[in-house]
């Protein structure tokens, strides 16, 4: 996983990269199970600030999600691959709140559709400033909502830890 960005004045520009490849084997009532799900998530996204002040900043974003999707599904005898990939057109806030002039929080939410019934993201952290470069840790929390007959949805939860360099 992984974000870069740029930012010069008002405007930014950030792209998020998440692969997954999970892979799980597991006996069910005595029928053996596996599951093989491999997953590209990127999402490019431009921002502008609308409230900048010493407490802090909030950016309206609009961001375009792509998603690729491979599953291998069995159990006992059933076996079921599929394999897709999609765009969701996303509208959100991001932004961070300073505590000093060292601490400051990151947040944003998210919400859009498209291939995806809905998808929806938001992350909450804490941040450290140094010189060249910040430090942050945080929660995460990415749902998408398809509605289909083989995966209906797909959540990524859990914490992250960053680094920030400045250029």
């Amino acid at each position: 996983m992984g974000a870069f960005g740029a930012r010069k004045g008002k405007w930014s520009l950030l792209a998020d990269v998440i692969h997954l490849d999970v892979k799980a084997d597991e006996t069910v009532s005595g029928v053996p199970a596996s599951l093989d799900m491999r997953s590209l998530i990127l999402t490019p996204a431009v921002g502008y600030t609308q409230v900048e002040a010493e407490r802090g900043n909030l950016d309206l974003c609009v961001d375009a999600s792509f998603l690729y999707l491979d599953t291998d599904l069995s159990l006992g005898p059933f076996r079921e691959d599929k394999s897709g990939d999609g765009w969701d057109g996303i509208v959100g806030i991001r932004g961070k709140l300073n505590l000093s002039d060292k601490w400051y929080l990151p947040y944003d939410l998210d919400i859009g559709t498209g291939n995806a019934d809905m998808t929806w993201h938001g992350n909450l952290g804490i941040g450290y400033r140094f010189k060249w470069f910040d430090v942050n840790a945080g929660y995460r929390y990415m749902a998408r909502d398809f509605g289909g007959d083989v995966i209906e949805a797909l959540d990524i939860i859990g914490p992250y830890a960053g680094i920030k360099f400045f250029f």
